[in-house]
């Protein structure tokens, strides 16, 4: 299992992983999907503009956003900027 999620977290597909051991591909992705839901992945760049946030300010958006569900994008920028004096655009 470990040796499988090594594998495409290195780049392999489904489908590769799935050969070695004799597997079928379904059983791969479960055991990715299972991996990705109880291991906290951090996401791997792929090219396109680059983030203007930091993975702990994209959090912080995420949870102010979560706690206060009808607050507007400007309101969410000014929070953030405020607490980090990070301007990102709405």
């Amino acid at each position: 299992m470990n040796r499988g999620v090594g594998m495409l977290e290195g780049g392999k597909s489904q489908r590769h992983v799935a050969r070695q051991p004799g597997v079928p591909q379904s059983v791969v992705a479960r055991i990715w999907s299972r991996y990705q839901m109880h291991v906290y992945v951090i996401p791997r760049y792929k090219g396109g503009r680059r983030r203007a946030t930091t993975q702990a300010q994209h959090r912080f958006i995420v949870v102010l956003d979560r706690h206060h569900r009808f607050m507007n994008a400007m309101a969410l920028q000014n929070d953030l900027h405020n607490a980090s004096g990070v301007r990102v655009s709405t």
